[in-house]
C-alpha cells in the first residue's frame, strides 16, 4: 500500500520501480537495488519506512568493510 497518493515534492503520479541507492562510508561505497515509489514527473524516489531503516543500519558497513555478505557483481 502506498503511503502517498501523489508525489509530496511536485504532486506528480507515482509508480513502483527498482532504483539504485548508493550508501557510502569512509573510502567505500555500496550500491543497492531497492524498490521505491518514483515520481513520474520529477523522479523523486519515495522509500518505505522499513527500507529507510535498513539504510541507517547499512550506512556504517562500508566504513567498517563489513559487507562481505552482500551479493556482488562486476562493474
Amino acid at each position: 500500500m502506498q503511503a502517498f497518493e501523489e508525489c509530496p515534492v511536485c504532486s506528480g503520479a507515482l509508480k513502483r520501480r527498482q532504483v539504485e541507492k548508493r550508501l557510502g562510508g569512509g573510502d567505500n561505497t555500496v550500491s543497492l537495488q531497492v524498490g521505491a515509489e518514483v515520481c513520474l514527473h520529477c523522479g523523486a524516489p519515495l522509500y518505505a519506512e522499513d527500507v529507510v531503516k535498513s539504510f541507517a543500519v547499512l550506512r556504517d558497513k562500508p566504513q567498517k568493510k563489513a559487507f562481505s555478505h552482500f551479493r556482488t557483481r562486476a562493474c
